[in-house]
């Protein structure tokens, strides 16, 4: 006989302890990358209107990204361990998870291009007078990609009554069987890890390679290009500029991901054993991607010690003093 809700066992009506922990965890993570998003939004836009530079405009489609993570992502993870089940309709199930990987999708593109910037203006620095229209394709081009990585969510995911108590629901992804679940979790790692990975990896070696290689070294500023003979000293600055930079990037980059995708593999090749992991432990992976996603802004602005760089660094500073 099928359960009513005055039936219900005490775990589809009660929040549990663990689900607290969750909960306050996700509050002070959102509250948090509120404030310093928001913030960062505000500078970014002030920064552009004094210099409408490539290099801000990608960082301000990278903040707008975070922002959708932070505003969609983390108050329905809140919101999902508050109310146990889903009681929003359908639609709401179907759009909450289009958003949730959306923000996701869009950052991880707007990271990827930020890289294929900075390849493109230190290898190829004649091309670097055409930055404006290369960075706006690649702003559409991130746009058009998360859209359609995304779009599968609203096919995929539906409401579903339990099979056993009809009034409790959940919003589930449970129409693709267990080789499409399968294909859709590669599908998902491939592109918000593996392509930003390979991208940063090899531009950047490739950007350390030419410093390395060559005794001229080509300055940027993402407008302008100067090029000039350079000394010992001016060859030192620029490799260990560079050299933090890739590093820091790709540090960063795999200390917030790499658990979570070591998890997210775990499950699609045994996801059995994974009862081995603590479910506070791959809460915990899972919100080191909200942390990557939501602190980018910050990452990049203090990574990029370039002339543009400093601007940006001064400008945040500038905010801070309302100017």
């Amino acid at each position: 006989m099928n359960g009513t809700g005055n039936n219900l066992p005490e775990s589809f009506t009660t929040v549990s302890p663990e689900a607290w922990t969750g909960i306050f965890i996700y509050t002070g993570v959102f509250v948090v990358a509120a404030i310093g998003n928001v913030s960062a939004f505000v500078c970014i836009l002030n920064l552009i209107r004094r210099r409408p530079s490539p290099m801000n405009k990608l960082l301000l489609h990278l903040n707008i990204a975070d922002l959708i993570v932070v505003f969609v992502l983390i108050p329905s993870e809140i919101g999902w361990r508050l109310s146990i089940g889903w009681y929003a309709g359908d639609i709401p199930c179907r759009l909450v998870q289009y958003f949730r990987v959306f923000g996701l999708y869009l950052s991880a593109l707007i990271v990827t291009c930020i890289t294929l910037n900075r390849y493109y203006a230190v290898l190829y620095p004649l091309r670097s007078l055409n930055g404006n229209n290369r960075v706006r394709i690649m702003i559409y081009s991130s746009w058009i990609g998360a859209t359609l990585c995304s779009a599968p969510q609203v096919v995929i995911f539906r409401v579903a009554s339990h099979p056993e108590y009809n009034q409790f629901f959940q919003c589930v992804s449970d129409s693709l069987g267990e080789k499409g679940e399968i294909a859709n979790g590669i599908f998902n790692l491939v592109v918000l890890y593996f392509v930003p990975l390979v991208t940063i990896i090899f531009s950047y070696g490739s950007i350390l390679h030419k410093i390395t290689q060559d005794s001229v070294t080509t300055v940027t500023d993402d407008d302008n290009v100067i090029l000039r003979r350079s000394g010992a000293s001016v060859l030192e600055r620029a490799r260990t500029r560079t050299t933090i930079l890739t590093g820091g990037i790709i540090i960063v980059f795999l200390i917030f991901w790499t658990p979570y995708v070591i998890v997210v593999l775990w499950e699609l090749i045994d996801g059995d054993s994974l009862v081995l992991v603590s479910s506070y432990l791959q809460d915990l992976f899972f919100i080191m991607v909200l942390g990557n996603s939501t602190f980018n802004p910050l990452v990049y602005g203090w990574l990029y010690r370039a002339k543009n760089s400093r601007r940006i660094q001064r400008g945040f500073g500038m905010c801070a003093k309302s100017e």
